[in-house]
């Protein structure tokens, strides 16, 4: 999911020129003393926020847009925690997705906050992340693929490599 995810959002900011798209792994120093460091599954930085020139390391920056994807072993409590210090942080918005529910929550650093199912859509408002634009991105919230489908997958894969 956050490889879906993330390849939306990075085809669309890179047709529109909008800035950059990071990935798991990629840390963000939100405060100090104590330090806090916090890595996203996916995270945007519009443009106009990259600093000059770009930082060794990590940066000292909140992203415009952030996106956890939870894993079954998240606690709600702990997810919520990293939400505040995203938005605490200055970033203008944190998308939670759940894939196994199919469910998105979108918190907004104006304090609103949206729940999306799997019919939903989740949007991206130019008044969030300061690109002067309304981004609109459509990502599908499915679950895990069923069994049967794996095993199709699988097969097809290996009549293709000839094992």
């Amino acid at each position: 999911m956050a490889l879906r995810i993330a390849t939306a959002i990075a085809n669309h900011v890179q047709a529109h020129d909008l800035g950059y798209v990071l990935a798991a792994e990629t840390g963000f120093k939100l405060a100090t003393d104590p330090d806090t460091v916090r890595a996203p599954n996916v995270a945007f930085v519009s443009r106009a926020r990259v600093p000059e020139p770009l930082p060794a390391g990590v940066a000292a920056l909140a992203p415009d847009l952030v996106v956890e994807v939870l894993s079954p072993d998240d606690r709600p409590g702990e997810v919520l925690a990293k939400v505040g210090d995203w938005l605490n942080a200055g970033c203008a918005l944190v998308w939670v997705v759940d894939p196994h529910k199919r469910l998105a929550r979108v918190y907004r650093a104006d304090g609103s906050e949206s729940a999306i199912d799997a019919d939903g859509t989740l949007q991206v408002r130019a008044q969030d992340v300061g690109t002067g634009q309304q981004q609109q991105i459509s990502i599908k919230l499915i679950g895990e693929l069923p069994e049967e489908e794996i095993e199709e997958l699988r097969q097809r894969l290996e009549a293709k490599l000839g094992t």
